[in-house]
């Protein structure tokens, strides 16, 4: 499904560049990475992104060291590495919008309540600004996800949604929920003509009836 994935890596505070072991966001981040590119075939880019003022000398050890660190725990297998300077969420955005990335993968961050209040977390601005998916990994995510909740509505971005959900539940496990809360846009003034009771239930049948020829693999019309 994807074919061009952006790996977003926080290389100081997770421990990427010298711990011995990884985080559970990160090394789980990586496994979807590394799921993703074996069942799909699909191109991965790690991208760290150094505050400003950092040299070039700086930047190019950071590189190195993320390209022995993703040969280690990507399989050997042969993954771009891109080191920028700036705003982490705008120079990610940057490189999806450069070079065309479908999906970006990004391990969540601990902050703290004045630092997110006042500048916000990259995952929660990508989340809001980038122009692809972001599949965010929580702090709290060591074995997958237990259950993946799908919001379904009659919409163009439904079989997106739950293209994604199926993907998830394929790389990651969980059990899979697809949640549609009913709309009834007729309601109001059906009522204000004050129509009996038994219309309204009629009414409530129709469009639950109009819902219900949806594949249950799918969620798209039969």
């Amino acid at each position: 499904m994807f074919n061009n994935v952006l790996v977003c890596v926080d290389a100081f505070e997770h421990g990427l560049l010298d711990a011995d072991e990884l985080s559970a966001p990160t090394a789980s981040m990586l496994r979807v990475a590394r799921s993703m590119r074996d069942s799909d075939g699909c191109r991965l880019t790690l991208v760290a992104v150094l505050p400003d003022g950092g040299d070039d000398e700086l930047m190019e050890d950071v590189r190195s060291r993320l390209e022995a660190r993703a040969a280690a725990e990507l399989d050997g297998c042969d993954v771009d590495v891109y080191v920028a300077r700036g705003m982490p969420f705008i120079e990610i955005i940057r490189k999806v919008q450069r070079d065309g990335h479908d999906l970006v993968l990004v391990a969540a961050r601990r902050h703290s309540l004045i630092r997110r209040s006042i500048v916000g977390s990259t995952a929660v601005r990508l989340l809001r600004k980038c122009p692809c998916p972001v599949w965010v990994t929580p702090r709290r995510f060591a074995h997958g996800p237990k259950v993946v909740l799908s919001a379904a509505g009659f919409h163009g971005l439904t079989p997106l949604i739950l293209e994604l959900s199926r993907r998830i539940v394929e790389v990651a496990g969980g059990d899979w929920h697809v949640v549609h809360c009913m709309e009834y846009p007729e309601e109001g003034a059906m009522r204000l003509r004050k129509v009996s009771a038994m219309r309204l239930a009629e009414y409530h049948a129709q469009a639950q009836k109009a819902a219900e020829p949806l594949d249950p693999a799918t969620q798209r019309q039969i």
